[in-house]
């Protein structure tokens, strides 16, 4: 990744607006902006997931956005960019995990349920997100349903990491 991320910003130095890319320009800054994030540069992130998102609205960059202002302490700026995420793509995961995240700081654990029902509906949802609904029942004092999302996020985390370990086999 960091390899990645060098080599983008030496694209920048020749095609400041990559305007000239066999990629979009949205695309191209969503990318980079992910990577410094991931790499945990979040205020060098912010800018170029900016310009992605005004080159073009997407619910990833502004779910992106969103993770870089929490990270900078920015709760208001992150829950704004989730919410504009939410509303382009209802079921935005890493959105409406945040959030829930967001709600529960704030010990708000009915409104973080409220955000994270749609995911828990689907059929295959993540641990992150029954995690936080566990969170949610520990906050308003219901142990049955904290021991119940707790032995499904056991569960789950044995099957994403089960998949984990097929996914690198298969790409070895």
């Amino acid at each position: 990744r960091r390899q990645a991320i060098q080599a983008w910003r030496r694209v920048l130095q020749f095609d400041a607006d990559a305007s000239h890319l066999q990629v979009a320009a949205d695309e191209f800054y969503l990318a980079l902006g992910r990577a410094l994030l991931l790499e945990g540069q979040p205020k060098e992130a912010i800018p170029l997931l900016e310009k992605s998102n005004a080159a073009q609205q997407t619910s990833s960059a502004l779910a992106f956005l969103g993770d870089a202002y929490e990270q900078i302490g920015d709760a208001e700026q992150a829950a704004n960019s989730w919410k504009q995420a939410v509303r382009l793509d209802p079921n935005s995961v890493r959105s409406r995990e945040g959030l829930a995240r967001s709600a529960l700081i704030r010990k708000q654990a009915a409104e973080a349920l409220e955000w994270l029902a749609p995911l828990l509906e689907q059929p295959n949802f993540q641990s992150s997100s029954a995690y936080l609904a566990q969170r949610a029942y520990a906050i308003l004092g219901k142990p049955e349903q904290v021991a119940k999302w707790e032995m499904t996020v056991a569960e789950l985390r044995r099957q994403e990491q089960r998949r984990d370990l097929i996914e690198s086999g298969i790409q070895r």
